[in-house]
C-alpha cells in the first residue's frame, strides 16, 4: 500500500479510526519487530520505560504491561520507519495539512497470561499539545479479542474532550456519561496499521492468551501545534509554553501539498 484513497480518509473523517491491513510488510515488518524485542529484552538504549499495569517496583522484563517511549532516538531502524514519508503523508491526509511532524513514539507489550486491559479513554485529554494528534498503531502479533486487539467508539472523537487515562478500575468512562456500546473491535495480523484520531474513545482488552501482544506507535502532529502548558515531550530546561514544536525533539516527516 502506497497510501491511502479518499474512500479511506472519508471514513476516518466519519469515525475517527482506520484499519489499513498490510501496510508495513516484508523486511519492514520483520526488522521492526526484531528491533522492538530486542528494546522489550533491554538490549538498545531506552529513552523512557515503565509499567503501565501498575507496578511501581517490578522488575526489569516482568512488566504487566510494558511502555518504552523515544525509541526513534536511538535506534537507526525505527528511526527509517518513524520518519517515512508515505506513512507521514497519510497522517497529513488525516489531519488535514500539509506539513506532520513526528511528535513521539513507543511500544506498548501486553505479555501473555492476563495483562491489564486498557481502559476507555481519549489520548488527547492528558496531552500539552494544542490540536489533536493522529496516532499510528502498528501491530507486530495477532492481534486477536483473547489477546487485547483495539476498540473504538465510532464518532467519538466528535463529542471533545471526555476522559483521559485511567489507570484505575476502569469506570472513568461511566463516570463521565461516556457511551460505549455501539464500539467496534477490530483484530489486526501483523504489519496491519490502525489510525486513530487523538479524541477517539479507544480501549483494548487483557491479553488472555500464553503469548506477547506488540505494538509500536507513532503519534503524528499538525503542523499548526503548539504546547498550551510547559510539559514537551522531551525534557528541556527551555519553558515551551505557546511554542511550536521544534524539528530537532519533533522533525518533519512529511511536507507536501495535499
Amino acid at each position: 500500500m502506497s497510501g491511502i484513497t479518499a474512500e479511506q480518509i472519508e471514513f476516518f473523517r466519519d469515525n475517527g479510526y482506520l484499519h489499513c491491513p498490510g501496510m508495513i510488510a516484508g523486511d519492514d515488518l520483520a526488522r521492526l519487530t526484531v528491533e522492538v524485542q530486542a528494546f522489550v529484552n533491554n538490549e538498545r538504549e531506552t529513552f523512557f520505560r515503565s509499567d503501565l499495569g501498575g507496578g511501581s517496583s517490578v522488575e526489569l522484563g516482568q512488566e504487566n504491561f510494558l511502555q518504552i517511549c523515544g525509541l526513534w532516538r536511538t535506534s537507526g531502524i525505527v528511526r527509517e520507519l518513524a520518519l517515512d514519508s508515505i506513512r507521514g503523508g497519510c497522517a497529513g491526509a488525516l489531519l488535514d495539512t500539509d506539513r506532520v511532524h513526528l511528535l513521539s513514539d513507543m511500544i506498548l507489550v501486553k505479555p501473555g497470561n492476563f495483562s491489564r486491559a486498557t481502559h476507555w479513554h481519549q489520548d488527547f485529554v492528558d496531552h500539552s499539545t494544542s490540536i489533536p494528534e493522529v496516532t499510528m498503531w502498528v501491530s507486530l502479533d495477532t492481534a486477536s479479542e483473547a489477546s487485547g486487539c483495539m476498540r473504538y467508539v465510532p464518532g467519538s472523537y466528535k463529542w471533545g474532550k471526555l476522559i483521559g487515562y485511567d489507570y484505575g478500575d476502569g469506570t472513568n468512562y461511566e463516570k463521565q456519561g461516556v457511551d460505549v456500546s455501539t464500539a467496534v473491535t477490530i483484530e489486526a495480523a501483523p504489519g496491519d496499521v490502525i489510525f486513530h484520531h487523538g479524541l477517539c474513545v479507544h480501549g483494548a482488552g487483557p491479553n488472555r492468551t500464553p503469548d506477547a501482544r506488540r505494538a509500536y506507535i507513532i503519534r503524528y502532529a499538525h503542523a499548526d501545534t503548539v504546547y498550551e502548558r510547559n510539559e514537551p515531550v522531551y525534557p528541556t530546561a527551555e519553558d515551551v509554553t505557546g511554542q511550536h514544536l521544534n524539528e530537532q525533539d519533533h522533525p518533519v516527516v512529511w511536507e507536501g501539498k495535499q
